[in-house]
């Protein structure tokens, strides 16, 4: 159960690298999690998942209340300007 909890959670992740372009459509069976009117990035995790927090800084979803398996980007802007995108996966 865990190696395809892993599995499914390296996949999001690879979506989410994949999604950093403005998309008008979710994949098949994905939603979006991330505001792209507030972050240049689109992150897509599956329909039953639950989006805890989508703002300018932050995205973040799990699996569920028994299961926090969860993906999150964080984005923040370096000294000097450059903005960079921090994608984590883990638990709650």
């Amino acid at each position: 159960m865990k190696r395809i909890l892993l599995v499914a959670l390296a996949l999001i992740m690879l979506l989410s690298f994949a999604g950093c372009k403005k998309s008008d459509g979710a994949p098949k069976g994905m939603k979006l999690a991330s505001s792209t009117d507030l972050v240049p990035y689109s992150l897509y995790v599956p329909e039953d998942w639950v989006i805890d927090e989508a703002d300018a800084l932050t995205t973040r979803a799990h699996v569920s209340s028994s299961d926090t398996s969860s993906v999150s980007i964080v984005s923040y802007k370096k000294e000097g300007g450059a903005k960079l995108h921090r994608c984590m996966v883990g638990n709650l």
